[in-house]
């Protein structure tokens, strides 16, 4: 005897990371800069143009005195940096995640952020500013850090220009090493990338653009006796 079963339908959830790029940077470490000054380059997307870049090393102007708590005033001939700053490209100027681009204002650090153009993008943040570790006068502070950033690029669909948003994974070290780990960018134009620490990723599970799709179906099970 045959059996005719019908299963009404089964729902599933699933998370679909398409969106999503994510460069990894295999923990490039960039060394804190005690004379002169270096600076590194990032194509975000791989398309041949640089677009963030990040400078460290003496600037050109000196430091007269700033007070460290726990430290007091000190001062230097040579102010010490890091920095990331937006490139501008032949699409245009890309720009990165702060409030202002000024030596006594650290960078903004977007851990738990959803970026989109309703944030503070300017040229530029600084990551620490100062004579040397241990007297920064401006510091984003040792640890794991996201930088984010606002690329301009053509839309290929409507060609017209349009804005990508990502983060730059990071850790600054307490010697004044910076350890990019790699960076995340929405692959939608004009779309937010959204941080929820309550997703798992192989490298992050701050920074995943996720959509929920529910898929129904009817299922027909035959069963012989």
């Amino acid at each position: 005897m045959k059996k005719l079963i019908l299963l009404p339908f089964v729902a599933l959830n699933f998370l679909v990371y398409s969106q999503l790029t994510y460069v990894n940077n295999f923990d490039g470490v960039y060394p804190y800069v005690s004379l002169g000054s270096s600076t590194y380059n990032l194509d975000i997307n791989s398309d041949g143009q640089n677009d963030v870049l990040l400078k460290m090393g003496i600037m050109t102007s000196s430091l007269s005195a700033c007070n460290i708590p726990g430290v007091g005033n000190v001062s230097c001939s040579n102010a010490n940096r890091a920095s990331f700053e937006g490139i501008t490209n032949s699409y245009g100027a890309n720009k990165v995640n702060s409030l202002t681009y000024n030596t006594n204002t650290e960078t903004i650090d977007c851990s738990g952020d959803t970026l989109n153009n309703m944030d503070s993008w300017t040229v530029g943040g600084f990551v620490y500013f100062g004579c040397s570790p241990g007297t920064f006068c401006t510091n984003i502070g040792n640890g794991a850090h996201k930088q984010g950033f606002r690329l301009i690029m053509t839309n290929p669909i409507n060609g017209s220009l349009g804005y990508k948003y990502g983060y730059i994974n990071y850790t600054l070290g307490n010697t004044g090493d910076i350890i990019i780990h790699g960076w995340y960018y929405e692959n939608t134009f004009n779309v937010p990338i959204v941080a929820n620490s309550q997703l798992q990723y192989p490298y992050d599970g701050n920074c995943i653009h996720y959509d929920t799709v529910t898929v129904q179906d009817t299922i027909t099970t035959q069963i012989f006796d």
